[in-house]
């Protein structure tokens, strides 16, 4: 995973947290490093500028010491700049480079003015030459030391090292501080959202007095949940209206069906037709005319139950009805049945009607009307005929 996935897998508050400290490090640490090695500048020009100062200070006054190897004139001028610490190593040599005096670090002879020195660390060197009034010439040797300087140079990496230290540190406070705000901020937002999400009706309020960009979120927030509590009212009330209009059309309809039924109800049990409704599968009648309950002589509440088709019609002398109801294969059918109650003379129905076949079975629905008569008069007919 690279570093921006790994980034991106943290919190917001973590990531602003990385971010702020990233930043403050970078920039503490080029600044200290840039004013540290500024300063270490400074003051190593600072001690050039102070040797050769010492140098121009002298050659004058070491004139009469390269005349006349005056050693004791070199001591007490030597002496004169003892009082200045950085100062090290003083030395007057003649022409051939020997030495007439000198004090502190300095080389035993020096040889040439154009050949470079070479010289311990921790020292700054000035080489400068010395002419006499009368022509002869020496060479003067001054060494300041940088450890005073180095010692406030690293003093001055410490405080600068201890400045970044305090200033990451602060700037780490500071980002912890500024990051929780923000993700409490945000956190009350989400937290709004799903409180939004967990139904319509629901009224949530933000504090969007800010005027930064979480304020302008919260403000968006705020009229998105109202024009959602708007949009949400006035889905409720279609829906309440809709639903009261489909209420409404329902009764119409179920008043319209009982007042058809009802109608049916009349017209078929005013003829002795007998309609009925069968459910040729569990043999009994989901409906059936007033009329049977008469002619049968079984109450309407028998009929309903299963295996009320054998009860009146019991098998052994219905077979034919059997068989045309077990032939009934969808579609209209029409058929006669003899039907023999004890006690009573034999009687012919004829079966009209619709037969349907679903999940459930067969069912049959029609009229069962009496024929006895109308089935005597054409045998007398076709007696007469003959």
């Amino acid at each position: 995973m690279t570093a921006g996935g790994r980034l991106a897998g943290l919190s917001l508050r973590y990531q602003y947290m990385l971010v702020f400290a990233f930043f403050a490090v970078a920039a503490t640490t080029i600044s200290s490093i840039t004013l540290t090695t500024l300063a270490a500048r400074r003051e190593e020009s600072a001690l050039h500028d102070k040797s050769r100062q010492y140098a121009r200070q002298l050659q004058s006054q070491l004139r009469p010491v390269v005349e006349f190897d005056d050693r004791l004139t070199a001591r007490e001028l030597f002496e004169s700049l003892a009082g200045d610490r950085d100062v090290d190593g003083l030395g007057i040599y003649d022409a051939n480079g020997v030495e007439i005096a000198g004090q502190g670090s300095r080389p035993g002879e020096l040889r040439s003015l154009q050949e470079p020195l070479q010289a311990g660390t921790g020292h700054v060197i000035t080489l400068a030459p010395v002419r006499s009034r009368e022509g002869r010439e020496g060479r003067l040797f001054v060494s300041v030391a940088t450890a005073a300087v180095e010692r406030q140079n690293a003093h001055a990496v410490w405080i600068a090292f201890s400045q970044a230290v305090a200033i990451v540190l602060a700037a780490l406070v500071l980002a912890a501080h500024l990051s929780r705000r923000f993700a409490r901020r945000l956190m009350v937002i989400a937290d709004a959202a799903a409180h939004m999400a967990s139904g319509p009706g629901t009224t949530v309020r933000l504090d969007d007095r800010a005027r930064d960009e979480i304020g302008s979120l919260a403000r968006t927030f705020n009229t998105m949940v109202c024009e959602l509590n708007r949009l949400a009212d006035n889905h409720e009330r279609m829906v309440r209206t809709e639903r009261d209009r489909l209420e409404r059309l329902v009764v119409e309809r179920t008043q319209d069906l009982e007042r058809e039924r009802e109608m049916f109800r009349l017209i078929a049990e005013s003829t002795r037709a007998i309609p009925f409704t069968l459910d040729a599968v569990r043999g009994f009648f989901s409906y059936i005319g007033v009329q049977a309950c008469t002619e049968w002589d079984i109450p309407e509440a028998y009929w309903y139950q299963p295996g009320a088709l054998d009860a009146a019609f019991p098998r052994p002398e219905h077979d034919r009805l059997r068989d045309r109801i077990r032939d009934c294969r969808g579609g209209p059918f029409e058929f006669d049945a003899r039907v023999s109650r004890p006690g009573r003379p034999l009687l012919e129905y004829r079966w009209t009607g619709t037969c349907e076949i679903n999940s459930s079975g067969v069912v049959l629905r029609g009229l069962m009307q009496d024929v006895t008569e109308l089935r005597r008069l054409e045998r007398e007919l076709a007696g007469a005929q003959k």
